[in-house]
């Protein structure tokens, strides 16, 4: 059964760039993609070099699919379209991919296959003890070394016995996945290539029982270092992640976003607040040390800023029954009252079009007299506050640059 309607949202179709049309084995695969999506001009070779690695098995000679990291789907969707499997499973960590999987899966009349958001094999379900018949994933060579190395040996996690596992990954890494697979004592490496500057390895682990390789806590492989942050006076420990910006501490946008919290006073009537795009945790613990919010909203398309943010809360004395995750494109709270207090980090290169959006959004999240606190580049918390100034029930408070970046609070009117 296909999990997720594949119904174009409003938010996946702002950032809609184009159609590319794939050729593969006898059938023929539609797949729209964003710009913001990894291999948006094509499919990337890459991923053509691991397609043609599996075109040695039968059709149906394989049962469970599992494509990790999977964008907008090509992997997986072209197996499961050419009838090489019979149900797939295809996971990434940003849920615009999530929403595209779904809606190329519907284009191309796909059943049996889940969609659905994993930081890595975090949320990957195993089907009961039967686990799954191949594992493929075109590996990012932005990663890092730590989450590369979870990726290839949390595998034998997830494999079932006799299983295959197919990674591609750029040539440049290939040597230290190979090492990697060494280090395995039970790995077998079954197919080894390089070409176009990808290096290709099919590989197995031996024995009947699944390997435990994979990392304990699925956040480990992403830390960077654990830091201490002065946030307002107060300070704070700190995880902070690899992959995610502002390591160090708060950046500018950061840094504006929680001054300006000093200028919230008490929370509204609902006792809520809500973080859109809250990176590694900062604005989050701003919100927290400022408001004691009843109830703290976590939302965004980066499964790893939120599963961080997450963590840094509840370190710091957020109480875990007080958060709610959403993992999601847009910022709108589905099925949930407005917010007392909303504060937004924007990405940075949000258009007029997705400003007007995002400004609807963020003024049905918000309720009467709640305030907003967004910032980013300049350019686009400018956008924003244009199209805030549209939406009748929002009143720009305030505005404020500094060093290329700037802040926008509006109120929504009581």
């Amino acid at each position: 059964m296909l999990v997720g309607d594949g119904v174009r949202r409003m938010n996946a179709d702002l950032f809609y760039k184009k159609t590319i049309p794939l050729r593969y084995r006898d059938t023929s695969l539609r797949f729209r993609v964003s710009q913001q999506l990894f291999s948006s001009h094509r499919i990337d070779p890459g991923t053509r070099f691991l397609l043609r690695s599996l075109e040695q098995l039968p059709v149906g000679s394989v049962r469970r699919l599992l494509d990790v990291g999977c964008g907008y789907g090509a992997i997986g969707l072209s197996l499961l379209k050419a009838g090489v499997v019979t149900e797939a499973q295809l996971v990434d960590r940003d849920a615009l991919a999530v929403d595209y999987t779904r809606q190329n899966a519907s284009l191309n009349g796909l059943e049996n296959v889940s969609v659905h958001g994993s930081l890595g094999y975090s949320d990957v379900s195993d089907y009961g003890a039967k686990g799954f018949d191949l594992i493929a994933a075109n590996i990012p060579g932005k990663a890092g070394d730590r989450v590369i190395a979870s990726m290839l040996a949390g595998a034998g996690d997830h494999l079932a016995p006799g299983g295959l596992a197919a990674v591609v990954i750029v040539d440049a890494l290939g040597d230290f996945a190979a090492d990697v697979l060494g280090t395995l004592g039970s790995v077998e490496i079954v197919h080894d290539d390089v070409r176009s500057r990808y290096r290709l390895l099919h590989y197995r682990f031996g024995g009947d029982e699944r390997e435990s390789a994979g990392a304990e806590d699925p956040l480990e492989p992403y830390l960077r270092d654990e830091i201490e942050v002065d946030l307002g006076g107060h300070e704070y420990a700190m995880q902070a992640a690899h992959g995610l910006p502002d390591f160090e501490g708060p950046g500018i946008a950061a840094g504006l976003l929680i001054e300006a919290l000093d200028r919230a006073g008490e929370i509204g009537e609902s006792g809520s607040a809500a973080v859109f795009s809250p990176g590694q945790g900062y604005a989050p613990l701003g919100v927290w040390q400022r408001t004691r919010p009843r109830h703290m909203f976590l939302v965004g398309p980066d499964l790893l800023a939120l599963r961080y943010s997450h963590r840094n809360l509840t370190a710091n004395g957020c109480p875990e029954e007080r958060i709610s995750v959403h993992h999601q494109t847009g910022p709108a709270l589905r099925d949930q009252a407005p917010v007392a207090l909303l504060a937004a980090l924007l990405r940075g290169n949000e258009d007029a079009v997705e400003a007007a959006s995002l400004a609807a959004a963020f003024s049905s999240m918000i309720e009467p007299g709640g305030q907003m606190f967004a910032a980013g580049r300049s350019t686009p918390v400018a956008r924003l506050a244009a199209a805030v100034e549209k939406v009748s029930e929002f009143r720009v408070v305030d505005r404020k640059k500094r060093r290329g970046f700037g802040l926008l609070i509006a109120r929504r009117s009581s």
